[in-house]
């Protein structure tokens, strides 16, 4: 059988067609019948958002398996339902499934799969999971396969058809969030963030104490008015938070999640909600003092949380869930949620806002940023003419009063002087003979007069408000050497004529020079990017900046758009060729030269070896 490294990379290959994409979802439906004739058809519809949903299990031992977690949206059987999923395996069925038309190196660990972008046929396979996940959106028909009941594991079966009810709930005018909804008869609380922020203890206090609860982890929320509508009845909780919240109302289902305990709320006298009215969307942080109060912060503080994550996880999930945060944000007030020391007291301070939200502090932009610094943009281009406007437009949509941007031409053939003239904001363009792209980097450093220093490859864009967000926290800590986030990687979608996004930000190369802002001394600290160099040069200079003890902080946000397209720099480069042996070198010298281990490393004899992270070396944060 052929192997990963006998297959170019996933994000190299050309898209699958629509009709393949069409065909590989008929053939899998097919299956999913042969199962249903094999062993039975056993069926439950669900409510959710104002839309029927018919779960269609081939035999009961699914049904059993992974029904109690959204067994409260149980509603009588319908004589017309919105939607069906088809729920099957191979091992009690004895019908196997069908191979998926790419290669092997084509799946993600967000669960898309690189070439089948199809608007119409949604398609996610995780490998952690096991789990295939199917939908063709125009005749409102999905598959959820997994290979035995046996290998669902705990996490699937505490939320079981993930990807599924996204991409559901977005095709009706809904959506998944990664966050938890408590309330009570005055309205609720939408509490969004990242893993480890306090969601799940903020929800399962408040449930303790009396709160209406709606769900913990992910929540459907609609529009009109503001609603979040209960998803899963399950909640992953650590166990020292289960030992100071109880577990009274709770029952715990032995699925267990890493660390954390998975526990179902019993339905009766649990206070469990179908739905609540959104008054609100609140952002956790642990604070340090004892008692829990709210606070003031910027739509854009809440956006970022509310949103990030729940792209980060969600297959197929992109621009629309952004857009999606911002209308809600447009009709309810948002805001901080400082968790105190002491648990018992977020419920009161829940309480206390959803009794007066209007007394509230408003959320506002940090005075530090009032001063506008100077931001240097750097764009290097070879040949790539056909993408300034883009690049350009982007970094002018920031809305930042105070731009220098510098264009630098690496030897182009093509007419990059017309591109810049056709701008329409002035642009410094300076030219040298073809050096490489670390070249023509060096040279925007040399010639940047600017407060804050950023790169922007020609191919690639910034999203919206990812400036802000980065010189906010510049201004918050005169230390930081670098604010970098992630880089989100796109393909063009032709149909929707948008960039769609593919696989989970947090897992991909975390080094992209683009996705940082970075302060003028950081380059005389770490030095310039190496011009021998013309692949790695960016893990090249973040190996140089730990070593040279910069601080950097990570924000976690998508602070870059990457286009993949035919005419990428590293587009059909192997492993070797992006990671050369020159970067291992350099690093190899200086460990000779220094004489010393560093953490991270490990020494035998005279030879040393570089311990490299999966994804790469991370940058040091504080």
């Amino acid at each position: 059988m052929a192997g990963e490294q006998d297959f170019p990379r996933g994000m190299d290959l050309p898209a699958c067609s629509e009709a393949a994409q069409r065909g590989f979802f008929d053939r899998v439906l097919a299956r999913a019948a042969a199962a249903e004739r094999a062993i039975g058809v056993f069926e439950v519809d669900i409510g959710l958002a104002g839309t029927a949903i018919r779960l269609s299990f081939a035999g009961p031992d699914l049904r059993d398996a992974l029904l109690p977690a959204i067994a409260h949206l149980r509603i009588d059987r319908r004589d017309v339902v919105d939607v069906v999923f088809h729920v099957w395996d191979s091992h009690s069925s004895g019908v196997p499934v069908v191979a998926a038309p790419c290669a092997p190196t084509c799946f993600t660990d967000r669960g898309d799969i690189w070439t089948l972008a199809s608007r119409r046929i949604r398609s996610c396979f995780r490998l952690a999971e096991g789990v295939l996940s199917l939908f063709d959106l125009d005749r409102s028909r999905a598959v959820f396969w997994v290979r035995s009941i046996e290998t669902i594991p705990s996490w699937v079966r505490a939320a079981p058809f993930l990807a599924l009810l996204h991409w559901w709930l977005e095709e009706a005018g809904a959506q998944l969030v990664h966050g938890a909804a408590v309330g009570t008869e005055k309205g609720g609380i939408l509490i969004a963030g990242a893993g480890g922020k306090g969601k799940s203890t903020t929800a399962l206090a408040c449930l303790q104490s009396g709160f209406l609860y709606a769900g913990d982890d992910y929540v459907a929320v609609t529009l009109d008015p503001p609603t979040a509508h209960s998803v899963y009845r399950t909640a992953k909780v650590h166990r020292e938070t289960l030992d100071h919240v109880g577990e009274r109302g709770l029952r715990r289902t032995g699925f267990d999640h890493g660390d954390k305990i998975v526990v179902a709320i019993r339905p009766g006298g649990s206070r469990l909600a179908r739905s609540i009215p959104l008054i609100a969307i609140l952002t956790p942080e642990f604070g340090e003092s004892t008692a829990t109060e709210v606070e003031a912060c910027g739509k854009e503080r809440v956006l970022d949380a509310a949103s990030f994550t729940t792209i980060a996880q969600l297959p197929h999930a992109g621009p629309r869930t952004i857009d999606f945060v911002e209308r809600l944000l447009d009709r309810v007030p948002c805001g901080l949620l400082r968790l105190g020391t002491d648990i018992g007291t977020v419920p009161a301070a829940l309480a206390r806002f959803i009794a007066a939200p209007e007394s509230a502090p408003n959320g506002s932009v940090p005075a530090a940023l009032s001063r506008q610094p100077l931001v240097t943009v750097i764009i290097p281009t070879f040949n790539g003419a056909c993408f300034i406007a883009d690049a350009v437009g982007s970094v002018i949509r920031q809305g930042h009063p105070a731009l220098e941007i510098i264009v630098v031409d690496d030897g182009s053939s093509d007419d990059v002087e017309n591109a810049v003239a056709a701008l329409p904001v002035e642009v410094r363009l300076l030219r040298q003979a073809n050096r490489g792209p670390s070249a023509a980097r060096n040279t925007g450093i040399a010639n940047a007069r600017g407060d804050v220093i950023a790169f922007l490859d020609v191919d690639d864009l910034w999203p919206d408000r990812r400036l802000n967000a980065g010189l906010a926290a510049l201004a918050s800590d005169s230390a930081l050497d670098v604010v970098t986030g992630y880089g989100q990687l796109t393909t063009y979608e032709p149909t929707s004529a948008e960039w769609v996004f593919v696989d989970d930000a947090r897992g991909n190369f975390p080094h992209y020079i683009s996705a940082a802002l970075f302060r003028p001394a950081a380059f005389d600290k770490a030095g310039p990017f190496d011009e021998a160099l013309r692949f790695a040069e960016d893990s090249d200079w973040f190996i140089r900046a730990h070593e040279a003890g910069l601080r950097i902080r990570r924000l976690e946000k998508t602070t870059l758009l990457v286009r993949r397209h035919g005419g990428n720099m590293t587009s059909g480069r192997t492993g070797p060729e992006l990671q050369p042996f020159r970067l291992v070198k350099n690093v190899l010298d200086r460990r000779r030269k220094e004489g010393a281990t560093r953490r991270g490393h490990r020494v035998s004899g005279s030879c040393t070896m570089i311990m490299v992270p999966r994804g790469g070396i991370e940058p040091p944060t504080p």
